[in-house]
């Protein structure tokens, strides 16, 4: 890595003429990436990014302008040119960067690109899909270097995440916002870490929290050769909770089971219908809301959904807005907070309703911002380009008249 970062330089030194501003392109790229993900690797960055993996991408793009812009200047201008000290520092540059390529055929020998061969993944495959049970989120706790997803800095070394199914999607790299939701989930950390409650799966149940996972080897930052070891207790604390069950343990990680979930989409028990008038956390540890009737399994979580429901309580696990909408029979039922958190909507009859979110008129203007300033971006690219090939000459100048006349009996 220090001898492609050398190289850039060394290319950003070298360049003349106009392949300079492809050089500083790349640079910046390289720059202002290394910087992001270095930032938010040692958490100074006010805001998280994804993983530093990918934020290296455009680090690694700005690389390859640079390396391209200094080939074509070792092929055309250093050649071409007197011998100076730029000669000897652009063959220094030009080693610079096949030193930083010598790893990439030793690890692609196998073709297995030094890739583990244990990772997190891999050791969530045991988890059930949506069909056993309705959609289901999964909470990881532990080091915020084994987490996957987007970790939130919970406090005493411990971090947390909570991602849809068992792996997190692309989109859930990217830190959430905060909702009442997240606060809620806080609160039940806060009785884990504290002992100050036995009931902490009764709190994260009505977020569809099933598994509560404790990674120690991600196959990455920790692997089995050099693990990162859980905060110390955690393990035992979520032991001690009623409503975890240990499901499996092992060097690599723990899985706890909450038996008291609720599936992302459900018609909620009697007893969870009323449980959901209520709010607070007092509230929620008193009554076990489990049992709830999945509907719309293995649908995205912002997907529509269509079902048949009995008379009852349907329960939407997302933080509450009105912009979740849900008609019975074709009419449209008011929506009202769960557990002062969630969406509920009270069905009196047997009816087959649907459940879809509308986007706000705002957030469709926004979309629709970028997608123009992306397509004007596109034509300005694009015409600059004609325009510069229709100013290229196309055929020779003609020239009529004899550049220099001699007369006769003039002399000089």
């Amino acid at each position: 890595c220090l001898a492609l970062y050398a190289a850039v330089i060394g290319a950003v030194v070298l360049i003349r003429g106009a392949r300079t501003g492809w050089a500083l392109r790349g640079a910046t790229l390289v720059g202002v990436g290394l910087l992001v993900a270095m930032l938010d690797d040692s958490a100074l960055s006010p805001v998280h990014f994804p993983e530093p993996a990918l934020m290296l991408v455009p680090v690694a793009f700005g690389i390859a302008v640079c390396a391209s812009t200094m080939g074509a200047a070792l092929a055309l201008d250093l050649r071409r040119g007197r011998f100076s000290w730029r000669q000897p520092l652009g063959a220094l540059v030009a080693l610079f960067f096949v030193i930083g390529l010598v790893p990439a055929p030793i690890n692609s020998v196998n073709g297995g690109w030094n890739q583990p061969s244990l990772a997190l993944p891999q050791l969530l495959q045991q988890l059930p899909d949506a069909s056993s049970g309705g959609d289901y989120r999964t909470m990881f706790i532990g080091d915020a270097r084994a987490l996957p997803g987007a970790p939130l800095y919970f406090g005493w070394g411990i971090s947390y995440s909570v991602v849809n199914g068992a792996m997190p999607r692309i989109d859930e790299m990217w830190e959430a916002p905060p909702t009442r939701t997240r606060d809620n989930a806080v609160t039940a950390l806060y009785g884990i870490a504290r002992g100050q409650t036995a009931r902490a799966g009764r709190l994260l149940a009505p977020l569809a929290v099933r598994f509560i996972v404790v990674p120690i080897v991600d196959g990455g930052a920790s692997t089995r050769e050099h693990p990162i070891a859980a905060p110390r207790g955690l393990t035992d604390a979520l032991a001690r909770q009623l409503d975890l069950r240990r499901r499996y343990a092992s060097p690599d990680l723990v899985i706890f089971e909450n038996t008291s979930w609720v599936p992302l989409r459900s018609q909620l028990t009697a007893a969870g219908a009323e449980s959901s008038k209520l709010a607070g956390a007092t509230s929620m540890i008193a009554t076990d809301i489990s049992g709830a009737a999945p509907f719309g399994a293995g649908i995205r979580p912002e997907g529509s959904a269509i079902a048949d429901v009995e008379p009852g309580t349907v329960h939407l696990a997302v933080p509450y807005t009105s912009r979740w909408k849900l008609s019975a029979n074709g009419q449209d039922i008011e929506p009202r907070p769960a557990f002062g958190l969630t969406n509920a909507y009270d069905i009196v009859e047997k009816s087959s309703i649907k459940l879809s979110f509308t986007a706000s008129t705002i957030h469709t203007a926004l979309i629709l911002i970028q997608f123009t300033v992306w397509c004007t971006v596109l034509y300005i690219a694009l015409s600059h380009r004609r325009r510069f090939i229709r100013r290229r000459p196309t055929a020779a100048l003609v020239v009529d008249e004899p550049a220099i006349v001699i007369e006769e009996g003039v002399r000089p």
